[in-house]
Formats: C-alpha cells, sequence, structure tokens
C-alpha cells in the first residue's frame, strides 16, 4: 500500500550559481512537507558552488550531492533522475528559489485528484517585484487532457518548462532529458504527457514567477484565487 507521506525528490541542477544557490537551498530546506531527498548535481562548477553543496551535506541529512564533470543542464538533470528514490520528481533550478508551501501543496493536489502531474503557471516580474508582460497564465480549468496541454504549447510556451510541475516517479522510468540541445524541457514534453494517460491538475492559486535580467525564480500566492 502507498504511503501517505511518500518520498519526493528535488533535482537542483549547480553550475556556477555561487551567489543564489544558498537561497535555493534554504528554500527547500523549509518545505512544509518534510519527506524530502534534494539531489544537488555540481555540473563541473568552477566559482565555488560545489564546495557550498558540501557543505549542506552536514546541514541537512536530506541533502545529497552529485560531482560530476560539466555536461550540461540535461545530462545534470538525467544524473539527478538516476540518482533519485522518491515516488515523485520536482525540478528546481539553483538561481529559484519557492515558497515554504509549494511542495505540499503540489503534492496534496495530486493525491486529492488522482492527477499524475500538477502544474502551475509561470509569470515575470522585474527585480522589483512589478509584474511584466511575459508568459500567459494557464487556463482557469482545474485540469484538461494530455492532448489538450499538448495543443496548450501553441499559446503558452511556459508549458513546457520541466521546474514548473510535480511528476509521479514513473513517468520518467524511461525518458531522460536530450543532452547537448538548447530547450531541452521541449524534446521531452510530448513524451512526458503520453505518459500522463488520464488527465492533469492545474494548482491555480499559485504562480512561478521569475525577475529579469538575473531570472530569479520564486513561487507566490496568486491574491484572490483559491487553492482548494
Amino acid at each position: 500500500m502507498p504511503s501517505a507521506n511518500p518520498l519526493i525528490s528535488i533535482i537542483v541542477p549547480v553550475f556556477n550559481v555561487q551567489k543564489s544557490l544558498n537561497r535555493c537551498i534554504e528554500s527547500l530546506i523549509a518545505q512544509t512537507y518534510t519527506m524530502l531527498e534534494i539531489i544537488l548535481v555540481d555540473d563541473g562548477s568552477t566559482d565555488g558552488s560545489g564546495q557550498l553543496c558540501d557543505d549542506w551535506l552536514t546541514r541537512d541529512s536530506r541533502v545529497k550531492v552529485i560531482h560530476k564533470s560539466n555536461g550540461g543542464l540535461s545530462d545534470a538533470r538525467n544524473a539527478g533522475i538516476d540518482a533519485s528514490h522518491g515516488d515523485y520528481l520536482f525540478f528546481v533550478d539553483s538561481d529559484d528559489y519557492v515558497d515554504e508551501r509549494f511542495i505540499g501543496l503540489m503534492f496534496e493536489a495530486s493525491c486529492r485528484e488522482n492527477a499524475p502531474l500538477v502544474i502551475c503557471s509561470v509569470a515575470q516580474e522585474d527585480e522589483s517585484g512589478n509584474d511584466l508582460l511575459g508568459i500567459p497564465a494557464l487556463p482557469s480549468l482545474p485540469s484538461i487532457s494530455n492532448r489538450q496541454c499538448m495543443e496548450l504549447t501553441y499559446t503558452n510556451p511556459g508549458a513546457v518548462t520541466a521546474w514548473s510541475k510535480l511528476y509521479r516517479r514513473s513517468i520518467w522510468d524511461d525518458i531522460r532529458f536530450p543532452e547537448g540541445r538548447l530547450h531541452e524541457d521541449e524534446f521531452v514534453f510530448h513524451e512526458v504527457m503520453y505518459q500522463c494517460e488520464t488527465w492533469l491538475l492545474f494548482l491555480s492559486g499559485f504562480t512561478i514567477t521569475f525577475s529579469t535580467p538575473e531570472a530569479l525564480c520564486i513561487l507566490r500566492t496568486v491574491s484572490g484565487v483559491s487553492t482548494e
């Protein structure tokens, strides 16, 4: 019988992000859902980021570190997938950070609706927190089919990003990111959709936001929108 509190693996590719890495990891350590495996994949960093990863090994037992030669984002994510033990996967970029309730709310939504994949919207804001025109919000529907989600990519490029989604681990059993490709998410998105036999859930109460020019990603509550 599945555990009521399964392990969720968070995969964080790391490459020369010394200034933002601790903030990212601190936001993951602070998650209200605590059954986590936080896999930091040091992809041949040369700025001290690898040592910061190792420092976290002694600060929280849930942190795992992989050191490897530089192979790019796809290779780092694949290494994290191969090393993961969780029943769910989540990808976080190392210059991002998330709200402390993020993983818990995504997981609760997946369980409540028996959804293999939970998605949140993507928005842009500047460094002062001001909204910018960018990627459109996802539909105001609780769920859509895998085919509808694939059609959504024609109008919303944010739908294909790897890091705005909580996945059941089984989705990735036979899928890996293509190495040596730009926009690697786009090459696996359709394969992920084919693994979702029923439908996908939108968690409308939260939006991933990122600021320019530093591509800082945070998770924030959208005013007036319920997560229930």
